[in-house]
């Protein structure tokens, strides 16, 4: 009589013991292909006809950030001293957009520095600017509707 008890027993520990190993809740799959940052500048932006395209060697030159390190950008600024730029691009990996956060940031201090005193309303928009990210992709955006845009770029971006 012992040994069917026992071996009842250890049946039903087994069965609670797998029953504690399954899953709950599994992860989601997402396969989502993010929003191309072109699409996104028409739609995100307000003043996008206003914009020119800046020249993508100056992500190199003028910021430090290499190629390598991202795989789409929207480079955009006005003709005129005002201040107003937008910068994201989408880092090829998690360590290439640490450093395009830095360099972006770094940018941003020096651009701060030289219109201190020399353009007061592009030193205004500079100092409320700051470099935002969200997953691979990293924004810079100076203009007086920066914080919409930016969050406009980011959302549900990886």
């Amino acid at each position: 009589m012992r040994k069917p008890v026992s071996l009842l027993l250890l049946l039903a520990l087994l069965g609670l013991l797998l029953s504690g190993c399954a899953a709950k809740n599994p992860a989601p799959q997402t396969d989502a292909v993010p929003v191309p940052l072109s699409e996104l500048a028409q739609t995100a932006l307000s003043d996008r006809d206003q914009l020119v395209q800046l020249y993508r060697d100056d992500l190199t030159d003028v910021i430090g950030i290499e190629k390598s390190d991202y795989t789409e950008s929207v480079y955009l600024g006005t003709e005129d001293l005002s201040g107003r730029e937008v910068i994201v691009l989408r880092a090829a990996d998690a360590d290439a957009a640490g450093r395009i956060e830095e360099r972006l940031g770094n940018y941003l201090l020096q651009r701060q520095k030289e219109t201190r005193n020399y353009l007061p309303e592009a030193y205004q928009l500079l100092s409320g600017a700051k470099v935002s990210r969200s997953g691979l992709t990293v924004a810079l955006i100076v203009g007086e509707h920066a914080e919409e845009e930016t969050a406009a770029f980011l959302k549900g971006n990886p």
